[in-house]
Parts: structure tokens; C-alpha cells; sequence
């Protein structure tokens, strides 16, 4: 007794071989042999392309039908357009790489003038500490002079009076 489509799709999944798929088309094609390229459509066409990766080789296994060449094409194509679609990634992350490697370039420089302007500013700053430092100080002794000039001229007036006073 002839199995249903449905029960060959069923074994088939079941099984999750891929040298099932020659055994699969075969039993559709004798239950109803127009079917049998709808049957491998739908196997390559749906999960199971993906999930077995065929490749050309493989095509040999689907019982010698030649109409079925047409699988060998689009596999190539399909290795064809991963290896672009490699390449082509490959060519962005190497774009990517000197895009990165250029601006990380010019953050470093940018970093290092960043840094000479703000050592050149402490620098600048330090100097006009130093400098109010100074000031304060020859301020400070000019101030300690005159009081100590003061002290000394009153102790000279007082001194002064009391010798006046006496005489």
C-alpha cells in the first residue's frame, strides 16, 4: 500500500536525515509523479534546505532525476551569495576597524593638547601663587618695618618727653 504525501513528509521529518530526500521524492513522484516537483520544492524550499545544508554533491542523491539540476544552480548561488555577503561584511568590519583606529588617533591627540593646556595653566596658575605669595610677604615685612619703625619712634618720643620733662 502507497503512502500519503503527508505520511512521507511525516517519516521524513522524523528521521532528519538528508539521505532520505532521494526516498521522499520517490514516493511522491509514484504516488502522483506530477507532484514529485512540488515535493522537492518543498523540502529545498522550506526548513529542511537550511537545516541539512545541501550542497552539490547531494543533489546526486535525489534518484537521478535530471530536471532536478536546477538545485545544483541555485546551491551555487547560495554559496555564491554567503561568500559576497562574507566579503562584504568582512569590507565593513575593516572599514569599521580604521574608522575606530583613526578616531581613537584623534581622541589621543586631543587628549595630549588637553593635557599641555591644562599643564601650561597650572603652570601659569602656580606662577601667580608664587608671585602673590611674594607679594604678600615683601608686603608683610614692609608692614612689620613701619610698625617696628613706629614702636621705635614712640618708644624715642616718650623717651624724649620724659628726658624733657625732667631737665
Amino acid at each position: 500500500m502507497a503512502k500519503t504525501i503527508s505520511e512521507l513528509r511525516e517519516e521524513f521529518y522524523d528521521k532528519h536525515s538528508k539521505e532520505n530526500i532521494g526516498d521522499y521524492v520517490k514516493g511522491v513522484s509514484d504516488i502522483n509523479p506530477p507532484l514529485k516537483h512540488d515535493a522537492l520544492e518543498g523540502l529545498l524550499g522550506g526548513d529542511l534546505a537550511g537545516y541539512y545544508h545541501l550542497k552539490g554533491d547531494d543533489v546526486t542523491k535525489l534518484n537521478g532525476y535530471p530536471e532536478y539540476s536546477v538545485i545544483d544552480d541555485r546551491i551555487n548561488q547560495e554559496i555564491q551569495d554567503r561568500t559576497d555577503a562574507d566579503n562584504a561584511l568582512g569590507e565593513r568590519i575593516d572599514t569599521e576597524i580604521q574608522d575606530r583606529t583613526n578616531a581613537d588617533n584623534a581622541l589621543g591627540l586631543r587628549i595630549d593638547e588637553e593635557i599641555l593646556n591644562r599643564t601650561n595653566a597650572d603652570n601659569a596658575l602656580n606662577d601667580r601663587i608664587d608671585t602673590e605669595i611674594q607679594d604678600r610677604i615683601s608686603a608683610d615685612n614692609e608692614l612689620t618695618s613701619k610698625i617696628n619703625k613706629e614702636v621705635q619712634d614712640r618708644e624715642n618720643a616718650i623717651t624724649a618727653e620724659q628726658t624733657a620733662r625732667t631737665n
